[in-house]
């Protein structure tokens, strides 16, 4: 309905335009009439998208599967051993609202690097983002928690590794979107790990672990692939 009252709109406009400037210029209203329409019809097409840079801004409820949490698998891989990061689109880019958190490309890992698997127990795996910085320096905070079971030998040579290394991770929401913490500029840094063996028998064995970066938007979209093998 907005579209036909914008429609109607711009005819009677054009038509009281071309009845006003024909006698000036000596055309036709017609002819007047006719390049006015086209050109306003054009120009409301055409200006939102390379002014603005976005098609529209409504912010609308476009699907209604929403399902919490996150994938038990998750992937990380040292944020030194990326060769080319994926990166997001200009601001100011023609496109839509929707592409702005969107990785353009994957990652490329330097010679002999790739990507691993990790896991999360069951209702605790989540990405979170937190707005920080003052009015005029707002970015984001992305953070990234798991719990892991059992403090054993190989969790604990894991965090002793990646405790003072950024690393790159990427975990799967509940719709299968993969969301990544780290990026070319802030790797993802650990910051809080509470591991206990738990003093009674009914207690968790586990690791909470948190990974936290910093990014210009909420924890960016990927769409690329995720390489297990070494890159050659």
């Amino acid at each position: 309905m907005k579209k036909i009252f914008s429609f109607i709109t711009i005819l009677l406009f054009s038509a009281v335009l071309a009845v006003a400037v024909s006698p000036a210029v000596d055309i036709s209203p017609g002819y007047l009439f006719a390049g006015f329409s086209a050109g306003s019809i054009i120009s409301s097409i055409a200006i939102p998208s390379m002014v603005l840079g976005v098609n529209s801004f409504d912010l609308t409820k476009a699907v209604s599967d929403n399902p919490g949490g996150c994938s038990q698998e998750w992937y990380w891989c040292f944020w030194d051993e990326v060769l080319t990061f994926p990166s997001l689109p200009p601001l100011d880019a023609v496109g839509d609202v929707n592409t702005k958190a969107l990785l353009t490309g994957s990652f490329a890992m330097k010679t002999g690097k790739q990507f691993y698997k990790g896991y999360g127990t069951l209702d605790t795996v989540t990405v979170e983002d937190e707005s920080v910085g003052p009015y005029d320096s707002k970015s984001w905070k992305n953070i990234f928690k798991c719990d892991h079971p059992g403090v054993k030998q190989l969790l604990a040579g894991w965090l002793r590794t990646v405790q003072n290394r950024s690393l790159v991770i990427i975990a799967k929401d509940g719709s299968g979107v993969m969301r990544v913490v780290g990026n070319e500029l802030y790797g993802a840094n650990l910051a809080d790990v509470k591991a206990s063996t738990g003093a009674k028998v009914d207690d968790g064995n586990k690791a909470s672990i948190t990974f936290e970066s910093y990014s210009k938007c909420p924890a960016p979209i990927y769409t690329g692939t995720v390489s297990f093998t070494p890159a050659v």
